[in-house]
C-alpha cells in the first residue's frame, strides 16, 4: 500500500478507536474502589516480576512491555476480574459520579455486562 493510500485508513482507525469506549476490569462483588486497588496492585506486581523474567534471547515481540501487560492481565484474571468495554457515554457518566451514586451505577454496569447476577 502506498503511503498516500494508507492515510485514510489510519484516520478511520483512529476515529473508530474514539468510539470504542473504555475498558474496565470488573468482578462480581467488587466496587470501583476495590477494582482500582486490585488493578494498581497487579500493575506493581507485574513491574517487579518483569525485571526478573526478561532477559536476552526471549525473541522478537516479547519485550518488557509485552511481558508486563500479560502478567498484569493474568494477575487480574486470577483474582476473578473480567475485562469489559463500556460505551463512551457510560464512561463519561461513571467519571462524573462519586460516592454512593458511583457505586450504584457501577453495579448497574456490572449487571448489564453480565458480571453481577
Amino acid at each position: 500500500m502506498r503511503p498516500a493510500c494508507a492515510m485514510p485508513a489510519l484516520v478511520l482507525a483512529f476515529a473508530l478507536c474514539g468510539c470504542a469506549g473504555e475498558k474496565l476490569w470488573m468482578k462480581r462483588g467488587a466496587g470501583p474502589g476495590e477494582a482500582n486497588a486490585d488493578e494498581l496492585s497487579c500493575a506493581e506486581e507485574s513491574e517487579s516480576r518483569a525485571s526478573i523474567v526478561i532477559g536476552d534471547g526471549v525473541g522478537p515481540g516479547f519485550g518488557p512491555a509485552t511481558d508486563r501487560f500479560s502478567q498484569r492481565f493474568a494477575c487480574l484474571r486470577s483474582r476473578g476480574y473480567r475485562l469489559v468495554t463500556i460505551t463512551p457515554e457510560e464512561s463519561k457518566r461513571l467519571k462524573s459520579l462519586g460516592g454512593v451514586e458511583r457505586e450504584t451505577y457501577w453495579g448497574e454496569l456490572q449487571r448489564k455486562y453480565g458480571v453481577a447476577p
